[in-house]
């Protein structure tokens, strides 16, 4: 951008000087290196000077160069249709490439691409460093200065007119506002979606996740894993203390719930944790089966004593 600008400087200041030497149609060398000359406009705008450019060995048409409207400068195409802009600086320091009237300081009609500097297996990722710029990176600063830790930056689509279909994602640096303190916003319909925390903490539905992944919602999925530390199966070593059915049935009574299971209000405040509470359920349908086990013995001990009685009749 600095050398366009140099550029742009140089032909204003050859042409300012030397309108009173420069022929109106024709070219003039420079070192045979560069032609510059003045045109007019054959597409109907009137006797209006353009300043064309060939440089040396250029195999393609001038390059034109031109003051529109007073208000901007532009360079067209050869055939110097304004709808042909290659480049233009608008009034108000905006500059275009391919776009007429640009409404930011950088507008593009095409592609933007942007060097990494990374090689698919010679460099590593390029570390976070302070102060500086890593090749490929695009950064929002912050309004005092760019050495400050604050900033953002938004990328969106849509929304020209209606915020209904603007789809966004912002990049929020340091705050003192808790909602634009170092985190990431996604968002669809112009309203937010999922958010990602400076404590990494993903949101999906809320915007204060409280645990690596919280979601306001229902989840989805084939399959769950949950990692555990421990498991269930001690219920069937010989020193686990079986409670009897009479001690079930009593605290049942008493506290309206089985023992070592989360009452109805303390899902309802706390929730559950999927995988000890699966791990408690476990050990209640493990501790059932020991019961159904004694319960199947003592009926065999029955049929047994019930045979004998009927054998003596």
């Amino acid at each position: 951008m600095k050398t366009i600008r140099l550029i742009i400087l140089f032909l204003i200041t050859n042409y300012t000087f030397s309108q009173n030497t420069v022929p109106t149609s024709g070219a003039v060398s420079f070192d045979t290196s560069l032609k510059i000359g003045n045109q007019v406009s054959p597409s109907g705008e009137g006797q209006i000077t353009r300043l064309s450019i060939q440089p040396y060995r250029h195999t393609g048409g001038p390059w034109v160069f031109k003051s529109r409207d007073n208000t901007s400068v532009a360079f067209l195409d050869i055939d110097y249709g304004i709808s042909n802009t290659i480049m233009s600086i608008s009034s108000d320091k905006n500059v275009g490439f391919g776009v007429t009237n640009p409404v930011s300081k950088l507008a593009v009609n095409g592609s933007l691409s942007l060097g990494g500097g990374v090689g698919n297996n010679t460099l590593p990722r390029p570390s976070i460093t302070a102060g500086t710029l890593s090749n490929g990176e695009i950064r929002g600063y912050s309004g005092a200065g760019h050495l400050y830790d604050d900033g953002f930056l938004r990328l969106s689509a849509g929304g020209g007119t209606n915020i209904s279909v603007k789809t966004f994602i912002d990049i929020s640096g340091y705050s003192t506002v808790p909602d634009m303190n170092n985190n990431i916003v996604f968002g669809t319909t112009g309203v937010e979606r999922m958010r990602l925390d400076k404590s990494g903490n993903l949101g999906i539905g809320t915007k204060t996740p409280d645990s690596k992944l919280a979601v306001n919602g229902t989840i989805h999925s084939k399959e769950v894993k949950v990692d555990m530390a421990g498991w269930s199966d001690f219920v069937f070593k010989k020193n686990y203390d079986l409670p009897t059915l009479e001690e079930v049935e009593k605290h049942i009574a008493e506290k309206g719930h089985l023992e070592n299971i989360p009452s109805e209000n303390e899902v309802l405040k706390n929730g559950i944790n999927l995988g000890e509470m699966n791990a408690k359920l476990l050990q209640k349908i493990e501790e059932l089966t020991l019961y159904v086990i004694e319960m199947k013995k003592d009926i065999s001990v029955l049929k047994q004593e019930n045979e004998l009685l009927k054998n003596k009749k």
